[in-house]
């Protein structure tokens, strides 16, 4: 990389850290057994009962200033390589300078190419930052994290949900999983089970675990619990950083 841009890695160097911090503490509070598990009649269908999960202590609110934390400095990390940049052409950066993250690539390009154009950078700069694509459409994680960096402090940051394993669950006959959105709600259906079965659930024979999401919806997918997601957000700044010419 360029040795004039290595500052750009100091935030990204402690979001790495921090990531190692998140994955102990989600670690500790899931050892909590934070849920509490309960067979529950369904009006619609007596033979079937749900097995449900109520959560019954709340996420540790460090895991949520980890995360914001997080997102704040890859953030960062982007908009210290925008000032590095200006600084190679002889520009020192004003107090609004930041790393264009737009809703649109034509918004994108446009405040791109005021690099060029006002700044005298050179092409392969311009191209560079480009290829970063951080607008709405473009890079998987740039712009939905810039959305979640943007929400007011008192917005929900982080999901919860509870998981079972399929394959304990289909040792009774009869039973089946429940789809289980990832919607933060306290109660969670997690399967069917025949009521004849007289299925009484714990965390052993259900293999009870939980998982925490970034409340931003393209990350609400089942394959991008929090930790992943700030991981591979983390990779991809490093990546514009490190290959930037």
């Amino acid at each position: 990389m360029a040795p004039d841009l290595g500052d750009a890695l100091v935030p990204l160097n402690w979001a790495d850290a921090q990531i190692a911090v998140f994955r102990e503490r989600l670690g500790a509070w899931q050892r909590t057994r934070p849920y509490e598990l309960v067979m529950e009649r369904n009006p619609n269908a007596p033979e079937i009962q749900f097995l449900a999960a109520y959560q019954k202590k709340p996420i540790d609110p460090l895991l949520v200033g980890d995360t914001r934390a997080i997102i704040n400095s890859i953030g960062a990390a982007l908009d210290i390589l925008w000032m590095l940049i200006l600084r190679r052409h002889d520009v020192e950066p004003g107090r609004d300078s930041s790393f264009p993250v737009k809703r649109s690539v034509a918004d994108f390009e446009a405040a791109a190419d005021v690099l060029k154009r006002k700044y005298g950078c050179t092409d392969e700069e311009l191209a560079a930052v480009k290829r970063s694509k951080a607008y709405k459409g473009g890079d998987d994680f740039l712009y939905p994290l810039h959305q979640l960096d943007s929400q007011p402090w008192h917005y929900r940051l982080l999901l919860t949900k509870p998981t079972v394993d399929a394959g304990l669950i289909g040792r009774t006959e009869g039973a089946f999983l429940y789809p289980t959105p990832l919607t933060g709600q306290h109660k969670s259906i997690l399967a069917g089970i025949p009521s004849r079965a007289r299925f009484r659930p714990t965390y052993s024979n259900v293999a009870l675990a939980s998982e925490v999401f970034l409340d931003e919806p393209a990350f609400l997918k089942p394959d991008m619990p929090a930790a992943l997601v700030l991981d591979r957000a983390s990779r991809t700044v490093r990546a514009i950083v490190e290959k930037f010419p």
